[in-house]
């Protein structure tokens, strides 16, 4: 790392990202909590700060006030590059924990900035307007960096919260200093060190004309902001992606630049920041994930030897907590089906034991007993694995419905429209005997294996299947194996249905004679109402000849177990459940 002049004045940060597994956000809070706090105290690697946990050398990492998002608060610095370190310090204790999840630094998922904070000398402290015209100067040279964002990043964060727009900024008090808090960037500048050191260093540079030689922006006062409604026109304009507009501003900016302080000592990084066609490749490049930014990860996925190792997963299991990990993400399924969990926990304590990092989102759900083949489907409907055994249309039309049930299901809320895609969402359906097997290991092998490319979604032909559809009586046997199947079940369901009548009948002829017997017994008992008159039992009701008190016969009946209670609890000397001799 290059030797840096120091600015005058110290620099900080406290960006945002988003947390994900299996693409779905992971609450932020949880998370940490999960990862670095030890339940032994005092063998607590990390404090845990305000909101967060304390990292040696780097400041601290935790959640915002928006407990759902991560940040990292990094210790402030007095050169770009010093902050710089300060982050990358923060993120491989983190990775040193974990390198399971993915942070990425867009607000598809959840709202996420890219604060910058600056120290204010004592003239500007708790001055507002004095502030408010420097945010101007510094928001209109924020365009060119602007023009290096993700467009739909910056529409979803602005639509989401009332943060990011041109006007976006505030100051703080930390101990005796005051600080400004530059709001409008995204967290897209925590994605690579390069961009973070380039957007740091840049911002600083303009920073310190601003508050120590504003003559110089006499000379450029044409690119500054008047007023609120020119910054947020300024905005709307490099969202569109007005190409001769954001030229013809960064190239101004540039020729101003050059007469700055700070920018010979970072020409290099501030050129770089300043083209922001290469920029946003090298965002893309990373899918904006800051631990592929950062080269804290290593992109390998276990081999199906390791996967279907049982061995190694006991093994490697012994370094991680299965149980805390696998309550911070879930793999959707259709939980009545019977054993579904020991194959969803089979998926999740590989991916976290080996860190297997999947490109799709999976569902599970259970097979109807007799149909003995995986069937797998995309929320198209395309079939993956089982189309060989789909032989008529019958067979086709129930597969079809079993899997349309399961796609209703299956959410993709939270998804970014890359993976809303269809054919990123599988449906996996299980047979019986499998799940009853608890055999786990073809389900691994099988995911591996869509996982690698080699199993590709094509649609049924139905112009190439028997068609079963009108079949005579008689003629069952030519019903496809799936259909016949579907037929028994339906079979069972009526013959159900029947025998839940015959026992309703059963019940009324049974009260029928009990009302018989009683009447020709002529059955009374006194009436606990009047205690006078005598109570006759007709049509299930009990009935007081002098002051005519009904009494329903269950209600009897409940009566009698209610003194039996007490009558046990007597005898046994106890009072509320609880034994008192």
């Amino acid at each position: 790392m290059p030797q840096r002049i120091k600015f005058p004045f110290k620099i900080g940060a406290d960006p945002e990202f988003c947390i994900l597994l299996q693409h779905k956000l992971v609450h932020a809070e949880q998370f940490f909590k999960n990862i670095f706090a030890d339940t032994n105290y005092e063998q607590q690697e990390f404090e845990i700060g305000a909101g967060g946990y304390d990292i040696p050398n780097g400041g601290n990492i935790g959640w915002d006030a928006h407990d759902a998002t991560g940040e990292i608060r990094p210790l402030p610095a007095e050169t770009a590059d010093g902050l710089v370190k300060n982050i990358e310090n923060i993120f491989t204790a983190l990775t040193n924990k974990t390198k399971l999840f993915d942070l990425t630094t867009l607000s598809q998922k959840a709202p996420v900035g890219g604060h910058i904070h600056f120290e204010l000398p004592d003239t500007l402290a708790n001055r507002k307007v004095s502030v408010g015209n420097l945010h101007k100067k510094m928001s209109a040279f924020y365009v060119p960096l602007m023009l290096g964002e993700n467009k739909l990043n910056i529409r979803t964060r602005r639509k989401s919260t009332s943060f990011g727009n041109m006007t976006d900024w505030r100051t703080e008090k930390h101990g005796n200093k005051w600080t400004y808090e530059f709001r409008v960037s995204s967290a897209e500048w925590l994605t690579t060190p390069k961009i973070a050191i380039g957007t740091l260093a840049y911002m600083a540079c303009v920073y310190n004309e601003v508050i120590n030689h504003p003559s110089n922006f006499l000379l450029n006062r044409k690119l500054i902001v008047k007023n609120d409604t020119q910054a947020l026109a300024l905005q709307e304009l490099a969202i569109a992606e007005y190409g001769p507009l954001g030229k013809a501003v960064t190239n101004k900016i540039k020729k101003a630049l050059r007469q700055f302080e700070f920018y010979e000592p970072y020409k290099q990084e501030i050129d770089y920041i300043l083209t922001p066609a290469k920029v946003i490749r090298d965002k893309e490049k990373v899918n904006f994930n800051i631990l592929q930014g950062w080269e804290l990860i290593e992109n390998v996925q276990p081999n199906k030897r390791t996967l279907l190792s049982e061995r190694q997963l006991i093994t490697q299991s012994k370094t991680v907590d299965l149980d805390k990990m696998s309550n911070l993400f879930n793999i959707q399924n259709n939980q009545k089906d019977t054993n579904l969990d020991f194959f969803v926990d089979a998926i999740k304590h590989r991916i976290i034991t080996f860190n297997w990092k999947l490109k799709n989102a999976y569902f599970l759900f259970g097979l109807r007993k007799g149909i003995n083949n995986i069937f797998v489907a995309d929320k198209d409907g395309k079939i993956i694995t089982g189309r060989s055994k789909i032989k008529t249309k019958l067979d086709f039309q129930h597969i079809s419905e079993a899997f349309n049930k399961m796609s209703n299901k299956f959410s993709i809320e939270g998804t970014t429209d890359e993976e809303r895609k269809p054919a990123r969402h599988i449906m996996i359906g299980l047979p019986y005997e499998l799940r009853i097997q608890k055999d786990t290991k073809k389900l691994i092998e099988l995911i591996h294996t869509i996982e690698k490319g080699l199993l590709k979604a094509k649609t049924v032909k139905k112009s190439t299947l028997t068609d079963d559809t009108s079949l005579d009586d008689g003629e069952e046997e030519n019903l496809g194996k799936i259909a016949r199947v579907y037929q028994k079940e339906e079979t069972n369901e009526i013959e159900v249905g029947a025998s839940t009548r015959y026992e309703d009948n059963a019940r009324e002829v049974e009260r029928e004679i009990r009302n018989e017997e009683r009447a020709l017994n002529d059955e009374t008992k006194e009436c606990e109402n009047c205690n006078e008159g005598q109570m006759k039992y007709e049509n299930d009701v009990w009935e007081c000849e002098e002051c005519g008190h009904r009494e329903n016969d269950n209600e009897d009946n409940d009566n009698e177990d209610e003194d039996e209670d007490e009558d046990y609890d007597k005898n046994n000397n106890r009072k509320g459940g609880v034994c008192v001799d």
